[in-house]
Formats: C-alpha cells, sequence, structure tokens
C-alpha cells in the first residue's frame, strides 16, 4: 500500500442503481411507443438495461435517441371561492348609508 487515496473512477465505471435502470426502461419503453424502436430491438435493449452493472452499460442504450423534451410548464391551480385570507375592498360601492 503506498497510503495514497486510489484514483476516483470514470462515471462511466460507477455502478447504476434500481432507479437508473428503470429511468432507462421507461425511455426504452416511450422509445417504442412513438416508433423509434422496433419490438425486437426493445427488447434486445430492455434485457441489457436490467442487467447493467455500471453507466458505461447503460449509456449506449439511449445514445441514438433524441433527448427527452422538459415537461411543459404547468398553469397554477386555482380554486374558486376559497379564500386566500386577504380582504379585496369592493371597488365601485360607497359605505354610505
Amino acid at each position: 500500500m503506498t497510503g495514497e487515496p486510489p484514483e476516483p473512477a470514470l462515471r462511466g465505471e460507477w455502478r447504476v442503481s434500481h432507479a437508473d435502470r428503470d429511468a432507462v426502461v421507461e425511455r426504452l419503453n416511450n422509445a417504442a411507443a412513438e416508433g423509434r424502436i422496433d419490438l425486437d430491438e426493445l427488447d434486445a435493449r430492455l434485457d441489457r438495461a436490467l442487467t447493467a452493472k455500471t453507466y458505461a452499460d447503460l449509456t449506449p442504450l439511449t445514445a441514438d435517441l433524441p433527448p427527452e423534451a422538459p415537461p411543459a410548464p404547468r398553469q397554477p391551480l386555482v380554486v374558486k371561492g376559497v379564500s386566500t385570507g386577504r380582504h379585496v375592498p369592493d371597488a365601485g360601492r360607497s359605505r354610505r348609508g
């Protein structure tokens, strides 16, 4: 032992998690649904995704697919008839009697 810390592994050598594999599986299923890959290719890629150990195993499975578009921004939810706790004065009425 030299007493020095080992060299950090490159990202491709890092071990993948279940969530990493699941994300690739979802992306492959979406690609098949869009007609980008056929069912035989989907099956082959899914087998490789589910047995992947490192990022280097996962990366080639989606390298030829276009990046996924980010989800469209949502409009804020507005619930009618619910008080926000703020008082809004009546703008056109006089309170004189």
